[in-house]
């Protein structure tokens, strides 16, 4: 039993938080203790049944982590400040006879954005933007601070061990996980995300394998294993918040039909709602089986295995973005990101002036299947030869062959051909070679060396996105409007039925694409220098060939676009009023000042596609080492190693 628990830990110095110790007062950093508490318990037991024949082992384990969860603001110093309740005497918002100035107005920077929510929200005077500014930062303050926030895990682990007879011995073993973690998606000490935006988090994973090892002769073994197994992951939103129900699910204008919040993003200042990565049911639920059948053969100097694998693999992934639709509010010219969401709100809350809540910088949402449900094989065989060839030299040959059946596309699109078809890698042949050689027949200079190729697997996630997103209307994909664009939803509605669908995106195999390759090296050798030390010198090499990399093949042309730099007294780099040149892949022109850009895909080669996304390999990596070691092996009450 193990007790571990944060008041019994020292301060850390680095661990602080801002907090205002007056009202209305500065933000000081004042340092504080998160609470962290994790407790973990285990038992086994094992012994005979049947003596000499019948055996088990039982292992329980159980891991409890209390961590409270702190949602806090990107900029608290911004987001917590508040507007004056009256403007200055004599003086009136922007725009007026006497309008407030930062020369005139010592809190003129918040004082203008509540004069701002005035104009945009149509509210009869400035004393009730301010007192409507302050009670929305309030109900937004609301959602922070600290919560609960636990993960719970527990493990049990039975086995049986049979000895059949004195040539067969049976093995069975069952792994059952199971893991709750309410509010641990997020596993920060502090996030900007409201408390009940965390995330739910599961995971359910049992696996049992069942292994006859058998010596069919004095010189000949047999390992035959199955294994069955379930790795089953999902999470999904937390229990909404008062504030999110009343601002973005049962408003006086609109009922969500889902019950499940938007998400809410609001630059310097935090999220709230769904996040966009949630509802995931299953992600994966993924059930597997596998044979393999190892053969060990002894004959002279030669010590031989073979070997056959096969493991077949189902996944069900349910996971499409932003399900729920998601809001982005941006800072807009002087008007801050806080101002453009309370303007929004309030406008929603007034049926008169409902349809007038589109402050927002853009709207997200996921149209489609929620998943996919698909098949892996992977087929194995190798052969391997340890020989003896001299009391000084041995020698290890091997070679492995592995191919991996993908599934067949589930929705081809003609018009993107590399959408018809999956790749099937069949000339991945790993050769290996190692051996060792004593150089002068002492026993005290040993060379060593060997050269493998290891061919990785395509991972299933990858297959996912190519199986989902092949530009077909009944494929996945998230749309993302503007404001001001046609279909674009007022706050917090959703749009019900998707009318004219947005240049879909596709991602899709390249037609010469190959499973990746590592090549791996290495060269060593070995010197005793007596008094039980041993020298050794090591190069050591890892070289990765054709791994996946990822290219969007429909960029618009590239335009030029200068910035001026504007470092405010700052000591940076580039001096003030320097000019910065770069290239540009947005849109069809160069965007200027309060302009609306054209929608991305309008500057596309191929227009009826936004992002065209390209999975090829292309990819190699290097990685070269030379490492020295000296080890001393415990003798006269010493032991030592250095690197």
């Amino acid at each position: 039993y193990l007790d571990r628990d944060s008041a019994l830990a020292a301060q850390n110095n680095y661990t602080s938080k801002a907090v205002q110790l007056v009202a209305g007062g500065p933000f000081v950093s004042q340092q504080f203790k998160p609470t962290d508490i994790r407790k973990q318990l285990g038992v086994g037991i094992g012994g005979p049944i049947i003596k000499d024949k019948l055996f088990f082992f039982l292992a329980a384990d159980r891991f409890y982590h209390y961590f409270p969860a702190v949602g806090v603001s990107q900029n608290p110093g911004l987001f917590f400040a508040a507007p004056s309740a009256q403007l200055p005497t004599g003086f009136t918002c922007p725009g007026g006879a006497s309008p407030i100035t930062s020369v005139n107005d010592p809190n003129f920077a918040l004082d203008s954005q509540a004069c701002t929510l005035q104009t945009q929200a149509g509210l009869p005077s400035y004393s009730v933007a301010a007192a409507d500014f302050n009670s929305g930062l309030a109900g937004l303050n609301s959602m922070l601070g600290q919560g609960p926030r636990y993960a719970d895990q527990t493990i049990y682990f039975p086995k049986i061990d049979w000895q059949i007879n004195p040539h067969n011995h049976a093995s069975f073993e069952v792994n059952r996980l199971r893991f709750s973690a309410p509010g641990g998606q997020q596993t920060n000490a502090t996030a900007i995300y409201n408390l009940q935006s965390f995330g739910n988090i599961y995971v359910k994973d049992s696996w049992g394998v069942a292994k006859l090892d058998s010596y069919v002769t004095s010189n000949i073994s047999n390992e035959v294993r199955y294994q069955y197994g379930r790795d089953f992951n999902l999470g999904h939103n937390m229990t909404p918040s008062p504030y999110e129900n009343t601002a973005l699910l049962n408003t006086p204008t609109y009922t969500n039909p889902n019950g499940i919040p938007p998400a809410v993003f609001i630059t310097n200042g935090f999220n709230f709602g769904t996040p966009t990565f949630y509802n995931r049911p299953a992600y994966p639920d993924e059930r597997r089986w596998q044979m393999s059948d190892t053969v060990q053969w002894t004959r002279g100097n030669h010590s031989l295995k073979f070997g056959l694998d096969y493991i077949h693999t189902t996944d069900l992934s349910e996971n499409l973005t932003t399900i729920f639709g998601s809001y982005n509010y941006g800072n807009t010219g002087s008007t801050n990101a806080i101002t453009q969401y309370l303007t929004d709100y309030y406008l929603s809350q007034n049926v008169a002036t409902a349809s007038q809540a589109n402050h927002y910088t853009s709207y997200g949402q996921g149209f489609g299947p929620l998943g996919f449900n698909f098949t892996t094989t992977d087929y194995a065989g190798f052969a391997q030869d340890e020989w003896k060839i001299a009391p000084r030299l041995s020698l290890t040959l091997g070679i492995r062959y592995e191919f991996e059946q993908l599934p067949t596309p589930q929705l081809p699109n003609p018009l993107v051909s590399q959408t018809m078809t999956f790749p099937s890698d069949k000339n991945n042949i790993a050769p290996r070679v190692g051996f060792a050689y004593d150089l002068f027949g002492s026993g005290r200079t040993v060379v060593r060396g060997g050269y493998g190729i290891f061919n990785a697997r395509l991972i299933n996630s990858t297959i996912y996105n190519a199986l989902a997103q092949t530009g077909l209307a009944t494929g996945q994909s998230v749309i993302t409007l503007s404001a001001s664009q046609a279909g674009a939803p007022v706050f917090p509605r959703l749009i019900g039925t998707l009318g004219t669908r947005p240049a879909p995106t596709v991602i899709y195999f390249d037609p010469n694409f190959k499973l990746p390759q590592i090549h791996e090296e290495d060269l060593n050798i070995e010197q005793s220098i007596g008094w039980n030390t041993v020298f050794t010198v090591s190069w050591l090499a890892s070289l990765g060939r054709e791994l996946p990399n990822y290219l969007d093949v429909n960029l618009p042309s590239a335009t030029t676009i200068q910035y001026t730099v504007v470092n405010n007294g700052l000591a940076v780099p580039l001096p003030n009023g320097a000019i910065a040149t770069t290239a540009f892949y947005g849109y069809q022109s160069s965007p200027t000042a309060g302009a609306v850009p054209t929608p991305p895909d309008q500057g596309r080669p191929n227009t009826l596609f936004s992002s065209m996304t390209d999975v090829f390999s292309g990819v190699n990596t290097n990685y070269e080492a030379l490492v020295a070691s000296i080890e001393h092996r415990m003798s006269h009450n010493l032991q030592f190693q250095a690197n």
